[in-house]
C-alpha cells in the first residue's frame, strides 16, 4: 500500500511539477512536512523549488497576524486579569496555577470551535444563579459563595484576557483560530500561492471548516 505522503508527492509531480515554487501544502501537523520533503525528493529525482509546506496551526497564525504566546506567559497574563477582577477574593498564584490551566483550556476550546462566548458565559451565570437560589434554604459557606462569585465573572475574565493578549499581538491557539476566521479576507499571505493543497485531515474544528470550505 502506498504511504499517504508518498501519494501526495506523486500527485504533485504529476500535476504541479512546473509550479512547485508557488504551491502551498497544508498538513495537520509539522511532523509530516519532513517526510513529505523526502518523498518529493524521491519523486522528482532532481533539484526543485520546494513548495511551502505548513501545518494548520502555522497557517492560522499567518492568517490571524498573531504570535503564539508561551504557556507560562499565558498563565501569568490570565492570573493578572483574574486578580484585577476578583481583587481581594483572588487566590494566590500558586493556588491559581493548579486550576488556571483548565480555565485556559476551556477558553481555547470555545475559540477553536467559534462558540458564542457571550451566550455561553451568560448561560453559565444564569445556571449558577438558579443553583444558588435552590441552595438558599441553607447558608452557603464562604468557599461556596466565593466559587459562585467567581463563576459570575467568567465571561468578564474571558473578555479582558482576550483583550490583553490582542493588545500584545499574542494569542493562545484557539484565539488565533477565531481571529483567522475573522480576518483571513484581509490577509495577503494566501495571495502569493497559485494553488493550495489541503492534505491528510480526518477531523476539522469549526474554524478550519469555514476557511477550508471557502478555499
Amino acid at each position: 500500500m502506498t504511504p499517504f505522503l508518498q501519494y501526495i508527492a506523486k500527485y504533485i509531480f504529476e500535476h504541479h511539477a512546473n509550479d512547485t515554487e508557488h504551491l502551498c501544502i497544508v498538513l495537520p501537523n509539522k511532523r509530516g512536512a519532513l517526510y513529505l520533503k523526502q518523498h518529493l525528493a524521491l519523486a522528482f529525482q532532481k533539484t526543485i523549488w520546494l513548495p511551502t509546506i505548513i501545518s494548520a496551526e502555522e497557517l492560522v497564525a499567518e492568517l490571524s497576524g498573531l504570535q503564539q504566546a508561551d504557556s507560562i506567559d499565558l498563565i501569568c497574563d490570565l492570573y493578572q486579569v483574574y486578580v484585577g477582577i476578583l481583587k481581594e477574593k483572588a487566590e494566590t498564584f500558586d493556588a491559581f496555577a493548579k486550576w488556571g490551566t483548565l480555565m485556559l483550556q476551556d477558553f481555547n476550546e470555545a475559540d477553536r470551535y467559534l462558540v458564542d462566548t457571550d451566550s455561553l458565559y451568560q448561560n453559565l451565570k444564569e445556571i449558577k444563579e438558579i443553583e444558588n437560589w435552590s441552595l438558599s434554604a441553607d447558608d452557603l459557606t464562604s468557599t461556596q459563595q466565593d466559587y459562585i462569585d467567581f463563576m459570575f465573572q467568567m465571561g468578564t475574565i474571558y473578555k479582558e484576557f482576550s483583550k490583553l493578549l490582542l493588545q500584545k499581538k499574542q494569542a493562545y491557539q484557539g484565539l488565533m483560530y477565531r481571529k483567522s476566521v475573522e480576518g483571513y479576507k484581509e490577509s495577503a499571505y494566501i495571495n502569493q500561492f497559485s494553488k493550495i493543497l489541503i492534505c491528510g485531515f480526518n477531523a476539522l474544528n469549526k474554524a478550519e471548516t469555514i476557511i477550508f470550505r471557502i478555499w
